[in-house]
């Protein structure tokens, strides 16, 4: 069989385009189960897919009989090959592999965010609230800031935007990369589609590597901190002090006597 050489373009663009489709059909199955993204690993021999899932013994404890409300990983993993041509007569070496991984972020994630608001929008909660209620509870968990943006024909015809914000959030450079999670959802009502943006900035947690808690590792780096000197240190700068405090008054007890 002749082996077909890609180049590197090429070869970025297959994998975003599979990487963008995996994703859009993993999240439309999860999202039920708090799906936060996918973690993806390509290797020569295999390719393997892990999908975060917060509500992962709700996922793992749910009936399978139920062909209508159930999800099954099996099928989801069969769907993939099928579109991608794994485990087929041109690939037969090429393995596949689908695993789902539990997250720790106690819900302080975007994705997982906007499928909530998503879900109140279409029950009939007024925007505002529905907004107010994610912020409220983001912060309340622990992150530093939050800010979503609902646009579409809210109450009335003409469509408009409205953004709600509270806490503290930065928007540009490298620490927005790191430290901002954002998400979009969109909804189709009768009136016509109305958009869902919600960005979320994590927390900063220093033993995050150690598996201590949920947050970001790495600091702001315009964020100063100021560091409390040591007794030793602070020892010196007294007897240092006395040592000055005492020659000035020996200077003018000589001035005064001559």
């Amino acid at each position: 069989m002749e082996k077909k050489f890609y180049s590197t373009k090429r070869k970025f663009i297959n994998d975003g385009v599979f990487r963008a489709e995996v994703n859009e059909l993993l999240q439309k199955a999860f999202a039920e189960f708090g799906f936060s993204g996918i973690e993806v690993n390509f290797s020569k021999g295999k390719t393997e897919v892990r999908v975060l899932v917060s509500r992962f013994n709700q996922l793992m404890n749910r009936d399978l009989k139920d062909s209508t409300n159930s999800i099954k990983v099996n099928e989801l993993k069969g769907l993939i090959e099928q579109r991608f041509g794994f485990n087929s007569e041109k690939n037969p070496n090429h393995k596949f592999t689908l695993h789902l991984k539990r997250t720790y972020h106690r819900g302080i994630e975007a994705q997982e965010q906007a499928e909530h608001l998503k879900k109140r929008l279409l029950m009939g909660t007024p925007a505002r609230s529905a907004a107010m209620n994610v912020i409220r509870n983001m912060l309340n968990k622990g992150a530093k800031g939050c800010e979503v943006i609902i646009s579409g024909k809210l109450r009335q015809q003409r469509a408009k935007s409205m953004k709600y914000k509270d806490g503290f959030m930065i928007h540009t450079g490298q620490p927005a990369k790191t430290y901002i999670s954002s998400a979009v959802r969109h909804l189709e009502l009768k009136q016509g589609i109305m958009g869902i943006k919600v960005k979320i900035m994590l927390p900063y947690n220093p033993e995050a590597n150690k598996g201590k808690g949920f947050g970001i590792p790495e600091p702001i780096p315009d964020v100063i901190t100021f560091k409390e000197p040591k007794n030793e240190e602070r020892e010196e700068r007294y007897e240092r002090r006395d040592n000055r405090r005492d020659n000035r008054r020996q200077r003018d007890q000589q001035q005064e006597s001559q």
